[in-house]
C-alpha cells in the first residue's frame, strides 16, 4: 500500500542531473534520523533502447540523506535510477526515473581556471593528465547561471604534456557573467568524451575599463634587428608573465593551485588543490561562493553557524541549530521557520529539500 501524504509528508528525493563520480568516502551529516528510508534502484538501458531493464535495490539509506554515491558502475554503460520512501511494510510512489551514461573511465576530468582580460574576452586555463600528448579537450561556454540547456563549444587547442592548456574567449559582452565547463576528448573513433570538470565563473570587465595583461602562452620570436631603427633606451617592456608562469605569481604552472590567477601564496583552504581565488567553492561545503553570498551563510566556512552541522546538510545553516529539530519534516529547520530567514530559501545543497 502506498503511503499516505499525511503519512510521509516529505515526497521521496527527485533525482535530477545524477552524476557518475569516482568512489570516495561519503559525508554522513550529524542530524536526526528520519523515521523513515530511501531506497535506491538501479536499472541497466541497452545501447538503442527507449525503455530500461529490470530494476533492483543497490542502496536503502536514511531519510536524512539527499545524495548517494553509487560506485559500482562500468565504463560506457547507460545506468537508470530511481527513488522509493519506505516506513516499516510500507513504500510510496516511485520518483521520476533519471539516466546517466558513463563515459571511458581513462579519461582524466579537467580542472579549470578563468579570468577577465578585459570588456570583451575572458581567459580560460585548463588542466588534465596529458603524458601522452592524445587527449584533445572541449570547452564550452554557458550563462551566468550555468545552465545545462546554455552551453555551447568555444575553440580551444589540447593541452600540451605538461598538462597545461589555454584559450582566450573573445566577442563577449561588457559587465557579463559567463560560465564555463571542459571535457577531455579521447583520440578514438568516433571520438568519446569524459566526465565535466565543474563549473567556473568570470565577470568581463566594465565598458570602457582599461584591459589586463593578457597571459602569453607561447614563447614569442625574438625580433630581427633592422640596421636603419635606433634602439629606444625606454621601450624596454616591463616583465610579466611567462610560458612556464602564465599569471606571472611566481608559482609555475605545474605547481600552481590557480595558474590562471595571481596567486602567490597559494592559499586553498579546503585543500582541494584549487586555489582560493578561483575555486568557486572555496571552503568545500558543497555551496557555491556566490550561492552561499546570496544566500547569506559565509563562503570561507563550511559551517556558518558555527553548531556542528555544515552549511550542505544544515537545515537552517544561517541560524545555530545544533539540534537540527525540524517537527513537520519539510526539511526547513524550525529556527529558520520562526526566526531568521523565515520562509527563505536555503541554499542549494543545504539540507533535505533546500
Amino acid at each position: 500500500m502506498a503511503l499516505r501524504k499525511a503519512d510521509v509528508p516529505l515526497t521521496p528525493y527527485q533525482p535530477g542531473d545524477i552524476g557518475v563520480i569516482d568512489p570516495g568516502d561519503i559525508f554522513v551529516p550529524t542530524v536526526p534520523d528520519k523515521d523513515y528510508d530511501f531506497e535506491i534502484e538501479r536499472a541497466t538501458k541497452a545501447d538503442g533502447s527507449d525503455t530500461c531493464g529490470a530494476f533492483s535495490n543497490i542502496a536503502t539509506i536514511n531519510g536524512k540523506h539527499k545524495t548517494h554515491q553509487d560506485a559500482t558502475v562500468a565504463e560506457k554503460t547507460t545506468y537508470c535510477y530511481r527513488v522509493r520512501a519506505k516506513r516499516a511494510a510500507e513504500t510510496s510512489e516511485y520518483s521520476n526515473v533519471a539516466e546517466v551514461r558513463t563515459p571511458e573511465v581513462a579519461l582524466p576530468i579537467p580542472t579549470l581556471h578563468v579570468s577577465a582580460t578585459s570588456e570583451s574576452t575572458i581567459f580560460v586555463v585548463y588542466n588534465y593528465l596529458n603524458t601522452d600528448g592524445v587527449f584533445g579537450i572541449k570547452v564550452e561556454r554557458g550563462n551566468a547561471s550555468c545552465d545545462p540547456s546554455s552551453f555551447t563549444a568555444i575553440p580551444a587547442e589540447a593541452a600540451d604534456m605538461t598538462g597545461i592548456g589555454f584559450t582566450t574567449d573573445t566577442g563577449l559582452t561588457a559587465n557579463t557573467t559567463y560560465c564555463y565547463r571542459a571535457a577531455v576528448k579521447s583520440d578514438t573513433i568516433p571520438a568519446e568524451y569524459g566526465l565535466y570538470s565543474a563549473t567556473v565563473t568570470a565577470t568581463t570587465l566594465e565598458a570602457g575599463a582599461t584591459p589586463l595583461p593578457t597571459p602569453s602562452v607561447t614563447p614569442h620570436p625574438t625580433p630581427t634587428a633592422t640596421p636603419d631603427v635606433t634602439p629606444t633606451p625606454d621601450a624596454t617592456p616591463t616583465p610579466g608573465p611567462t610560458p612556464t608562469d602564465v599569471d606571472g605569481d611566481g608559482v609555475p604552472n605545474g605547481s600552481d593551485n590557480c595558474p590562471g590567477n595571481s596567486n602567490p601564496g597559494q592559499q586553498d583552504m579546503d585543500g582541494d588543490s584549487i586555489g582560493d581565488v578561483c575555486d568557486p567553492d572555496a571552503d568545500g561545503d558543497g555551496i557555491a561562493n556566490n550561492d552561499e553570498i546570496a544566500h547569506g551563510t559565509d563562503p570561507l566556512d563550511a559551517d556558518s553557524d558555527d553548531d556542528g552541522a555544515r552549511d550542505d546538510s544544515d537545515n537552517c545553516p544561517a541560524v545555530a541549530n545544533a539540534d537540527q529539530a525540524d517537527r513537520d519534516e519539510d526539511g526547513r529547520g524550525d529556527a529558520c521557520e520562526s526566526g531568521a530567514n523565515p520562509g527563505g530559501s536555503l541554499p542549494p545543497g543545504a539540507a533535505f529539500g533546500g
